[in-house]
This record gives structure tokens, sequence and C-alpha cells, in this order.
């Protein structure tokens, strides 16, 4: 019986949070949006692909994007641009004044979690397909000056030289497994 009141008590407490604008899904009203987006001081809002409870918003005021989930804010809204991610990815690319950054995941409120990538131009994330689900198993394809290269994202060290005329020329596969 106590299980039963417990299960329904937090039914009653997540719904008070959808009703009043704490929280939204895909499957949420117009109105649940609108009302969630005033509550936040923001103006769009983009949900993630891969998650479903995560959820990007655009504030009015500054037009920085940020990210949010049932518990609140994730990242803040600081970032010119925040792209979305796999189920398992360990981390995100945003810019923030102008720079691209590496966003770790989940966000490290202690250092921030972010590593600005100095000189980069373009930066991709690239998955290495046959090592499962692993931080290991992603990487960052950019490029400088024109050329592409691979980094690795923990350290944002080369692991393939700037040398490539595409992102997709870049062999990750030609990678050590012990990365």
């Amino acid at each position: 019986m106590i299980r039963w009141l417990i299960i329904l008590l937090a039914i009653g407490l997540l719904w008070g949070r959808v009703a009043y604008g704490q929280y939204i899904t895909p499957q949420s009203s117009q109105k649940e949006i609108k009302t969630f987006l005033k509550n936040k001081g923001g103006d769009k809002v983009d949900f993630c692909e891969a998650h479903k409870d995560v959820y990007f918003v655009q504030s009015k005021k500054t037009g920085k994007w940020g990210m949010f989930d049932w518990y609140g804010m994730l990242i803040p809204m600081e970032y010119d641009t925040i792209q979305s991610f796999d189920q398992f990815q360990p981390f995100t690319i945003g810019k923030r004044d102008g720079k691209n950054v590496v966003i770790q995941w989940p966000y490290d409120t202690e250092s921030e979690g972010i590593r600005v990538l100095d000189g980069v131009d373009n930066v991709h994330i690239r998955k290495y397909k046959s090592r499962g689900i692993s931080s290991a198993s992603y990487f960052l394809i950019a490029s400088k000056n024109e050329k592409w290269g691979c980094l690795d994202w923990t350290t944002l060290s080369v692991l393939i030289p700037f040398q490539y005329d595409s992102p997709d020329q870049v062999p990750i596969d030609s990678i050590s497994l012990r990365h």
C-alpha cells in the first residue's frame, strides 16, 4: 500500500511540474511549452533526437542556447550553438563567443566541463562504430586552415594530423584501440 502511495505521489509531483511549466516533453501541448519558455526566459525550444527528455532552449533576451531536462537546467543559456548528441555520447560540441567548445556530459559544474578548441575552424563528432558503447567510441573531426584531422575529445591532443581535404577522408578506423 505504501509503495502505491509513493508512486502516486511521484506521479502527482511530476504532473505538477509539467502543468506549471517546470518540465516539457515533445508531447507537451503548445500551452505547456509556452508556459515553460516564459518561466525560463526562453524564446524557442528544440528537442534532442536521442534523448526525448533533453531539450535545448534559446534565451529570449540574449539569443543564446542552453540545455534542460526534467531536473532543470543542465547547461546555462550562454552558447551561440549546442549540437544535439547520441544517447551514450559523453560530450557535445557548441560555440560560445564565436569559439568552438567541447561540453563534457554530464555537465561538470565545478570546472564548467568546457574546453575551448583554439585555432579550430570547424568541428564534427564522429563515432567509431565497431567499438560499441563507450567514451572511446567518439572523436572530434576538426579543421585548421582548411585541412581536416582528428582530436581526442578528452585531451584535445591530435590523433590524426590535419592533412585531409574533407572530414570524410579522416581515417578514424586507423586509431589504435587503446584510446
